[in-house]
């Protein structure tokens, strides 16, 4: 009956107030994940480019001072040290050590008997003095010119900002049809709406024209309107 089906409209109506309610909290909920994600992303970002800088910074510093003392790792993975310049490259010479030997240069006195420096790590005796193999006179003994460091820290800083951007790109896209489908959806409500409505409206119009109808067929046979 007419009034039923005013019932169950009323009834979808608060159904789709429900959805389009619970289609807004999703979205918000949706936006404050994404505003998390880019703040975590810009804080790894900061932090590459930190440890990137504070690399330059100290191979800037350390560019023409020859370490007072070396770290060395053996054949066994130890840390053994530390030695003084001259002392590793008489052992170099004796080809005790090459270019795959692990060396960390130390900048503390040798007189304080510093131990390995926490800022740095062990490196390939070929990324320290890059041009070994040309003046393997130098090694211990300069001021190391490699930059191992340095083109490390730039490529896990640019590692970060390649896969940030990846994942912004995702995040648009994502974004994109998420609100996409909602829109369709909020849509699809308003249609369903409008529909009903001119049902509503059909079945008014149905009922007006019957009820004039009967009284038109009421009046032409005398009978009471």
């Amino acid at each position: 009956t007419a009034k039923e089906d005013e019932e169950r409209e009323r009834e979808r109506e608060k159904e789709r107030q429900q959805e389009a309610a619970e289609d807004e909290a999703e979205a918000e909920a949706e936006a404050e994940r994404r505003e998390v994600e880019e703040v975590a992303r810009q804080d790894q970002e900061a932090v590459a480019e930190a440890k990137f800088q504070e690399v330059s910074e100290s191979l800037n510093a350390k560019a023409n001072v020859v370490p007072s003392c070396w770290f060395f790792q053996d054949m066994q993975g130890n840390n053994q040290g530390p030695y003084i310049g001259p002392q590793m490259q008489l052992w170099f010479q004796s080809n005790y050590f090459n270019g795959a030997t692990m060396v960390i240069p130390v900048y503390e006195p040798f007189e304080s008997n510093p131990g390995v420096p926490h800022d740095a790590s062990f490196e390939p005796l070929e990324s320290v003095y890059p041009l070994l193999a040309s003046n393997p006179e130098l090694t211990f003994v300069t001021a190391p010119n490699g930059t191992g460091a340095l083109d490390r820290a730039r490529a896990e800083r640019d590692a970060v900002l390649q896969e940030n951007a990846r994942a912004r790109e995702e995040d648009e896209a994502s974004a994109k049809a998420y609100a996409e489908a909602r829109t369709a959806r909020a849509a699809a409500r308003e249609k369903e709406k409008a529909d009903a409505a001119k049902r509503a409206a059909a079945a008014k119009e149905s009922k007006k024209a019957l009820i004039e109808q009967l009284r038109a067929e009421r009046k032409a046979t005398g009978a009471p309107a």
